[in-house]
């Protein structure tokens, strides 16, 4: 296959003597190939989620212990439902919150099978590796944390300038990392 070919172009759309094929059109027409052709695996971010034991607990300390916004509740079972998790019977209920920024942050407490306490790869075990939540003031969010019923970790550390970093979990354990972070003079990455 040749360039023209590639790009799209037939034989009729430049005359050979002009030569009348604008250099934009080609540039756009590789573009737009490569794009269709290059398959994106991820294509962004949709939720974090938690495995609670309690839903209504775990929606007083994200909401009004931690300001999230929350967006709904929901109750799923069935088939359906036992097809996305892969437990049969399953019955769950949920929450979807959202931060500031947009991110959501689904929490879900199992029924049936319950939320197990064991630590173990399966999907119903509650806690989670951690979600990384950026805070105005993080002296004043770990008091929240703790008023709420989760657990200040450890003392907040300055990781660099502008940047001060602490654990935390929620009431079921689920590891939260706080950071104040100085966007002035840090970035995210």
């Amino acid at each position: 296959m040749g360039l023209w070919e590639y790009i799209g172009f037939s034989r009729s759309e430049f005359h050979p003597d002009t030569f009348a094929v604008p250099i934009l059109v080609i540039y756009l027409r590789i573009i737009k190939k490569h794009h269709i052709e290059e398959k994106k695996l991820i294509l962004g971010h949709w939720h974090t989620g938690f495995v609670v034991k309690d839903l209504d607990l775990s929606i007083r300390f994200y909401v009004d212990g931690l300001g999230m916004k929350l967006i709904r509740t929901f109750q799923s079972k069935g088939s359906a439902a036992a097809r996305v998790v892969a437990y049969e019977p399953v019955e769950m209920k949920g929450a979807l919150l959202e931060i500031a920024d947009g991110t959501i942050v689904e929490l879900l407490q199992y029924i049936v099978p319950s939320s197990d306490d064991k630590q173990s790869h399966e999907r119903n075990v509650v806690g989670a590796s951690h979600i990384a939540l950026i805070v105005e003031d993080i002296y004043a969010s770990l008091e929240r944390v703790t008023q709420f019923g989760g657990t200040k970790w450890n003392d907040p550390a300055e990781t660099e300038p502008g940047k001060i970093l602490s654990y935390a979990q929620d009431v079921d354990g689920n590891w939260l990392e706080l950071a104040q972070i100085d966007l002035s003079i840090n970035k995210l990455t």
